[in-house]
């Protein structure tokens, strides 16, 4: 969806011909570890005239952290390209006073009615510097942006030298208004959407001690140290510590102090001075000066450190333990501390490195080994003279990458996998397709989607983060851990997120991708503690070889007595051999010999019944993927596990699906809950959809579907039959007790609800009404009382109305989930507080916000939302057309918002609860952006988000009272059903 602002802004245009606002003092940049430069872009020390054109003022408007900012008028000038800006476009300049050196971040409060369209170059003294040009990103909102267009680094400058710098921005494209500028030292430093960010640096002198030398972070070559710093203005003395214990540095304990002095240095490391034995290689060291004033007012000063390298080579690249290096690899390392010649053992024996004696001699630390053998451990050590003393370094290894590798894409026409045009082995996920591009003819250029899978090994036990970037959406699955849905068509845009994995196993992975238009980019990355940054190499990747989308999910609970295990057979599998157990040790180490060994399944037989169960109990199985003519065989599975329940499932919906009644695997819910659809004159039952997705996915109790149930009793009964063949032991397993979990409408007719077993007809037991109320309900019927043959049900029918003597009675719709027989009597939990709430009862609703009463599935008939010809409301708040309002009451405490909905194409909405606070981060009026929920042409249940947040969902605290909920439209074409307050436990 094209995100433009549409409403009208008023301007307040300043004329500024080389105004100089001439502040007395820089901006003084804080001594902190974010080493943060803030500023309101208003508030600069030079606006310079270029052609007759300046930045103007402008403002206020919706969105701005300040009274005003700076915007970018001039149409004339259109773009000024990439090079020789600095002397042909307009220019904004701010005095900073630098404390720290360095790389510097740099972030920018602004908005652009395009992200393609509006940008911006920022340099340093009047110099186009290149690692901050071209800064772009901004998109219909005002929001914190650090991208550059067409580059993967985000932008930054260096400082060389501390003490007084001019940052510039100039005009690249005009329209852009920016608001705010940060700067910081820290490169894991963001901010997000609309934030208010840092507050503004102050100008004047600075009072804390700034500038040190040895510089913050230095590694330091020698075993003494002059420690000085600049004085803080007022400071008339300094108080200083000293060590090698951060925290004691922090807290001024131990023996950290090192006294109070006049003299703005300290010799450490020297005889007669702190430290007399001389600094260790090895160590880092802390350091902090407070300021004193005369009257002992004291500014703490921040910590500073520098290290000392080892005398030991250290830093090995690659590190030590990686796998998947290439054939052919450079091996470097950092040399230690006043090395003059290095010793290098190499070999694939530990042993023999370890021991060696006799090694290569370099003179520089670097070495390359030749062409190594593939899927192999080597094993090295560095050896650094001095001059005087050699220093054994220690051991480190290395695995070369295995062959092959990669994974399998399918490549479809279509951005929703619609017709497959090709599939083949990808080594990485790598792409710039271009614009136009194509992967291959038969995709043909724009509109297509691709779905990589295949399996993951990692090198370490450790949390790993994996970074998607994309033009246009992507989504990523890894272990079956949904980590990145971004299904949204954009411009260049990088998701990331974090699992925890364990080295040595093999993880399914899936990434999918789509491009509607415009340039098709697609990457997987990722790093850890130990894994630098990166594409994913080839050699962690596998094509799915083993078997693959395995259920029961690992870990899962409460499964019935009587489990069905499936999975996905591997590529190259022609059978597999399944393993089944109580003990976890046993599973993983069983052979065909073992007892836990339940025989070689033929292709095609991708399941297990493993027989009756025992209750709460944990069961452990694998499955290894088997091909003879292949040398690799067999493919050993991960052991995963599962517990039971204490039930049977009679029916919990999860196997119905949309397929064509004519293919051989189709199996529509209304086929085999038959309804009322052929007798609708008696019988005015309707099970499922008119049209795919024909069972319910949004509305769930456990798994993915359940059954959307629409009864009419106008002189009529309703009633939908499950037959049961061959009939079922409802006695097995000692169970005793039907549970059948039920959902609610509030606009439901109250009728009386009933099962039959068997044609036995059994009362809902609760309270009729129930029915009308929209949260999961459990009904549970004692099977003894039924007085029908449990050892053979052939027969269950659930029904509504007067089926003896029909009446002019009511319709409604219910959703019904998990049908299961239970040894004992469930607990029914008490339901944590929840306010449901349909969308178009709204107290309130203002066009273009409109009720829609054209979609039967929608719950009572009706919703909310727009067409998607009305423009949108980005803006920050949003516009009072187009919103909806609802009054509510609530117990006290902390909440959610969940909403049925349906996104068509990047569409969103506000959210807003007055008096109500939030730990996200949201507009000053308090609206939360809702941006970006998945597109779905069906509805669907989502957790409302913060867009500001990276997805967080939104947790609103109430104290208890009465409440007004506001929604409003953000992107045109939104639509809303069901709005759900539940409270958070």
């Amino acid at each position: 969806m094209c995100k433009q602002l549409i409403h009208l802004v008023s301007f307040v245009l300043v004329l500024c011909l080389a105004t100089n606002l001439a502040y007395a003092d820089p901006l003084n940049q804080d001594t902190g570890p974010d080493g943060i430069v803030s500023v309101e872009a208003e508030h600069f020390d030079a606006n310079v005239e270029v052609g007759g054109h300046t930045w103007e003022e402008t403002g206020p408007v919706d969105g701005f952290t300040g009274e005003l900012g700076m915007h970018a008028p001039n149409p004339t000038h259109g773009g000024h390209g990439n090079t020789g800006y600095a002397e042909t476009s307009e220019r904004l300049e701010y005095e900073i006073n630098f404390v720290k050196t360095g790389t510097h971040y740099v972030w920018i409060l602004a908005w652009g009615a395009d992200g393609t369209d509006d940008s911006c170059h920022v340099g340093l003294d009047g110099v186009e510097t290149p690692l901050s040009d071209r800064m772009t990103g901004w998109s219909g909102a005002y929001e914190w942006n650090s991208d550059r267009m067409d580059m993967p680094e985000p932008s930054q400058i260096e400082i060389t030298s501390s003490g007084p710098h001019t940052l510039n921005i100039w005009v690249r494209e005009d329209g852009l208004i920016i608001d705010k500028i940060v700067l910081t030292t820290n490169p894991d430093f963001t901010l997000s959407g609309a934030e208010e960010g840092p507050p503004e640096s102050n100008r004047g002198p600075i009072m804390n001690a700034y500038s040190p030398t040895p510089t913050e972070g230095e590694i330091y070559l020698d075993t003494w140290a002059n420690l000085s710093w600049l004085a803080g203005a007022t400071a008339a003395s300094h108080d200083v510590y000293f060590g090698e214990n951060f925290d004691n540095v922090n807290d001024g304990t131990g023996d950290t102090f090192q006294g109070n002095q006049a003299e703005a240095f300290l010799v450490v490391g020297f005889p007669g001075f702190a430290y007399p034995e001389g600094l260790v290689p090895g160590t880092t060291y802390y350091w902090r000066v407070d300021e004193i004033e005369a009257d002992g007012t004291k500014h703490a000063g921040s910590i500073w450190s520098f290290t000392i390298p080892p005398k030991k080579a250290y830093e090995p690249v690659p590190f030590d333990g990686v796998p998947f290096i290439d054939l052919n690899p450079s091996l470097s390392w950092t040399a230690g501390f006043g090395t003059k010649l290095h010793t290098v053992y190499f070999g694939d024996n530990f042993e023999d490195v370890n021991s060696g004696t006799v090694g290569i001699p370099l003179g520089t630390n670097s070495y390359n080994p030749g062409t190594l053998e593939a899927n192999t451990v080597y094993y090295w050590r560095v050896d650094e003279f001095d001059s005087i003393t050699t220093y054994k370094g220690d051991v480190w290894s290395f695995k070369t990458a295995k062959a092959g590798g990669g994974l399998r894409g399918d490549y479809y026409q279509g951005t929703n996998f619609q017709n497959l045009a090709l599939n083949r082995i990808d080594p990485q996920v790598n792409f710039n397709w271009g614009d136009p591009g194509t992967p291959d003819p038969s995709v043909g250029n724009d509109n297509f989607s691709v779905r990589w899978t295949g399996e993951l090994e990692v090198p370490f036990t450790e949390t790993y983060t994996f970074y998607t970037n994309s033009d246009d959406g992507a989504r990523l699955w890894v272990d079956g851990q949904e980590l990145i849905n971004d299904w949204t068509d954009q411009g260049i845009d990088e998701n990331y997120d974090t699992i925890n994995l364990v080295a040595g196993n093999i993880y399914n992975l899936v990434m999918e991708y789509n491009d509607s238009s415009g340039p098709a980019i697609a990457e997987l990355r990722w790093s850890s503690p130990s894994v630098p940054k990166e594409l994913i190499p080839q050699a962690a990747l596998s094509p799915p070889v083993r078997a693959g989308n395995q259920y029961p999910a690992n870990g899962a609970t409460d499964v019935t007595m009587t489990p069905v295990l499936t999975w996905r057979q591997g590529e190259y599998a022609s059978s597999h051999e399944v393993y089944f157990g109580t003990d976890e040790d046993a599973v993983i180490n069983a052979t065909t010999a073992s007892p836990e060994y339940k025989g070689s399944h033929e292709l095609g037989s991708e399941s297990l019944v493993p027989g009756e169960l025992l209750s709460d109990s944990t069961y452990y199985w694998r499955i290894d993927e088997v091909n003879d003519a292949n040398p690799e065989s067999p493919w050993k599975g991960n052991v995963l596990s599962f517990t039971t329940g204490d039930f049977l499932i009679v029916d919990d919906f999860e196997s119905y699906n949309d397929l064509e009644s004519d293919d051989l695997e189709s199996n529509r819910i209304f086929m085999t809950w038959l309804d009322g659809f052929d007798n609708p004159t008696v019988n005015g039952s309707v099970v499922g959809y008119a049209t795919a997705p024909f069972a319910e996915q949004g509305i769930v109790r456990t798994g993915s579907q359940s059954m959307p149930y629409f009864y009419d009793n106008n002189m009529k009964y309703s009633e939908a039959e499950l037959t049961l063949s061959p009939g079922q032991d409802w006695t097995r397993l000692g169970v005793t007790v039907l549970s059948l979990s039920f959902l609610g409408n509030a606009g439901n007719s109250v009728e009386p609800m009933y099962v039959k077993i068997n044609g036995k007809k059994v009362l809902y037991n609760g309270d009729a009404s129930d029915i009308t109320l929209p949260r999961w309900n459990l009904w549970n019927t004692d099977l003894a009382s039924v007085g029908v043959n449990l050892q053979n049900i052939t027969s269950l029918i659930i029904g509504f109305g007067n089926d003896t003597n029909p009446t002019a009675g009511g319709s409604g719709t219910v959703y019904f989930d998990d049908i299961r027989l239970h040894q004992a009597i469930p607990a029914v939990a008490a339901p944590s507080e929840e306010i449901w709430i349909e969308a178009e009862d709204a107290d309130t609703i203002t066009a273009p916000m409109e009720i829609y009463t054209d979609m039967a599935d929608a719950s009572g008939g009706k919703y909310i939302g727009t067409t998607d010809d009305v423009g949108n409301s980005s803006g920050a708040p949003p516009s009072p057309d187009g919103t909806a309002s609802y009054t509510f009451t609530v117990e006290g405490g902390t909440y959610m918002l969940s909403c049925r909905i349906i996104i068509p194409n990047g569409d969103s909405f506000w959210f807003r609860i007055q008096g109500a606070t939030t730990q996200t981060t949201n507009h000053s009026s308090g609206w939360v952006r809702w941006s970006d929920p998945p597109n779905s042409d069906s509805w669907y249940w989502d957790d409302v988000f913060s867009a500001e947040d990276d997805g967080e969902t939104v947790l609103f605290t109430m104290d208890p009272g009465t409440y007004t909920l506001e929604v409003g439209y953000r992107e045109d074409g939104a639509l809303m059903d069901t709005i759900l307050i539940s409270k958070v436990e």
